[in-house]
């Protein structure tokens, strides 16, 4: 059984955080959506990104809700919460709506705005949900996964391998990390849950055309603290690991270990990466932009992949 560390494709960053950790999920995990933690901003850098391709499938989230990572300020991602669009109209309701959606020059701002979401919304039912409904590879190592993030997964590499999509970034969530009690039981039961998929995917990637490009970033708001609470549990903490996969990946250990011996004034590690350094890298070497601009400022990128 051939693993994606084993060829040399997966990269573990460590010791991964910013400036002044903030425990709380909400605000940590929008720092990690926009990229900003020196501001707070309705913008992520998926959707910064979305704006200058300016095409509504650029990105697509295997949500139900769309995620601050991918809001732009002109654009905003596709969120496709099961294995279609879901259009729940008969074909008269859907041709009535459709006509309300075509352009019409003298809009004013927000009836151009209504218009070009539904429109954004049909063509996104038109064009995916054929995909998604359709079959896996054969051979897929997905196919038969019934779990959240196999099931999200297996609907990201169904549109990867149509190539009459254009969707260059998708989202997907596997929730339930914050194991404030009975730890290692259920850390242990996600943690297969997500290698299983990530497997999965990393194998399906090689039945499809271009799969070897895709890149995959996995990572979460913060880490645990580093001592047990009374729950056989462990509470919010700070620097994290953060893993990359793919064909372009340059696998093994970035970055050195957690110093477990220097601690912040709360008792954890401090971050020696910053996570802003992850976003440049990705968006300079895997979306081609400049990321200055997106993150407010320029940092050092990481060599997890080829310049």
């Amino acid at each position: 059984k051939t693993h994606a560390w084993d060829t040399g494709k997966l990269a573990i960053i460590r010791a991964v955080g910013y400036p002044n950790t903030d425990r709380s999920h909400f605000r940590s995990t929008d720092i990690w959506h926009t990229g900003r933690p020196d501001i707070q901003t309705p913008t992520g850098w998926g959707g910064l990104w979305l704006d200058s391709v300016n095409d509504s499938l650029g990105a697509v989230a295997m949500t139900s809700e769309l995620p601050r990572f991918l809001r732009g300020a002109q654009s905003t991602a596709i969120c496709v919460g099961g294995d279609s669009v879901a259009m729940q109209v008969s074909a008269g309701q859907r041709s009535s709506y459709e006509s309300e959606t075509r352009r019409d020059d003298s809009d004013p701002y927000w009836a151009a705005a209504w218009r070009k979401s539904g429109a954004d919304l049909f063509r996104a039912d038109s064009v995916l949900t054929p995909v998604l409904t359709g079959a896996f590879p054969q051979g897929s190592k997905l196919a038969p996964l019934n779990t959240m993030i196999g099931r999200q997964l297996g609907s990201v590499l169904k549109m990867i391998a149509n190539p009459s999509i254009p969707t260059r970034v998708y989202y997907v969530n596997l929730y339930n990390f914050d194991t404030h009690f009975n730890q290692l039981s259920a850390h242990a039961a996600l943690l297969q849950q997500l290698g299983d998929a990530l497997g999965a995917f990393q194998h399906d990637l090689g039945l499809v055309t271009g799969g070897e490009k895709v890149t995959t970033l996995i990572a979460s708001e913060f880490g645990r603290r580093l001592n047990a609470n009374s729950n056989f549990g462990t509470d919010h903490g700070s620097a994290n690991v953060a893993f990359v996969m793919g064909g372009k990946v340059n696998g093994g250990f970035h970055g050195s270990p957690e110093d477990l011996t220097t601690l912040d004034p709360v008792g954890d590690p401090y971050s020696k990466i910053d996570l802003r350094s992850i976003l440049s890298t990705l968006l300079a070497r895997q979306l081609g932009i400049d990321p200055t601009p997106i993150l407010g400022g320029s940092f050092p990128q990481i060599n997890f992949m080829a310049a």
